[in-house]
């Protein structure tokens, strides 16, 4: 069976607002867990917020865009990562929400024992810290830590040697593009296509990752066989939303068509999951 993931909990516009504990809530409730983005406050303290926004051919740092006027006067041009945990959460979203920390919805949202979280690392030293704070709350085989960030996924692996690191890959043909174009070194943290050539990297075989995250656009036969070939017992994970329209998904003929040339092929059982803005709308249309 074919997970359905939510997508930053649920993300279009009659939804509640992205990443917080109602839009978490909704996807615990309607699918079969979530996927989430993991940031790092000054200080160290996690916080659940897509920050940074990657366009194909370059980035923009977008935490202003979730923000209420007052709150995005406040910020400015400073990045989470510049500001302290106190200050983060007296920020208000547009819904007036505040940005959760990660343990607020490790603590609040009821969390089923069937749940896949799949949590996104977005910032540099993540990876140690969210694997602490979650080993109280939630089973090992219920969490999966993704991330355009390899490096960081690396360090997850050398921690602990059984965590289900998710590689996540851009589509391919866009252009490999450091992640954190105000570093001055980027440190290894590219958004990176897809390819059979990068799953050949030392990297990767390094990492020996439990899960591929790619765009529902790369699944294919040949994309399935080639990540097979390589590492034989991997999942595949696709992401697949629209940026906040009302459409539900049964209208995305392409992804339908794509299952069924899987199925054909015998190979549909290799897709794990489907990450999508409609969690619930997807968990009806897939069979």
């Amino acid at each position: 069976m074919i997970k359905i993931l939510g997508h930053r909990g649920v993300r279009w516009k009659s939804a509640p607002y992205e990443n917080t504990i109602p839009a978490f809530a909704e996807a615990l409730t309607n699918a079969d867990g979530l996927e989430t983005d993991i940031v790092r406050a000054a200080d160290g303290t996690l916080f659940l917020v897509h920050d940074v926004l990657f366009n194909g051919n370059g980035t923009r740092y977008m935490l202003a865009d979730h923000l209420d006027d007052n709150s995005r006067k406040r910020v400015g041009d400073r990045r989470i990562d510049q500001m302290a945990a106190a200050e983060v959460s007296d920020l208000r979203l547009l819904d007036g929400q505040t940005i959760p920390r990660l343990t607020d919805f490790l603590v609040d949202c009821a969390i089923p024992g069937t749940a896949t979280l799949n949590l996104e690392l977005k910032s540099f030293d993540t990876a140690i810290p969210v694997l602490e704070a979650c080993k109280t709350f939630i089973r090992p085989d219920q969490l999966i830590l993704s991330s355009f960030n390899h490096p960081e996924l690396l360090k997850a692996a050398g921690y602990v040697p059984a965590v289900r690191c998710g590689l996540l890959l851009e589509p391919s043909g866009t252009i490999k593009t450091p992640m954190y174009s105000w570093r001055a070194a980027p440190g290894g943290a590219f958004y990176t296509p897809y390819s059979l050539e990068y799953l050949k990297d030392p990297v990767v075989r390094d990492i020996a990752p439990w899960s591929f995250h790619i765009e529902e656009s790369d699944l294919s036969v040949r994309t399935i066989e080639d990540i097979k070939t390589l590492f034989p017992e991997a999942k595949i994970l696709i992401w697949w939303w629209m940026g906040n329209p009302e459409p539900p998904p049964a209208e995305n003929k392409d992804l339908f068509v794509r299952l069924e040339s899987l199925d054909k092929a015998g190979l549909l059982d290799s897709l794990h999951a489907i990450i999508t803005d409609f969690p619930r709308e997807m968990k009806e249309a897939v069979p």
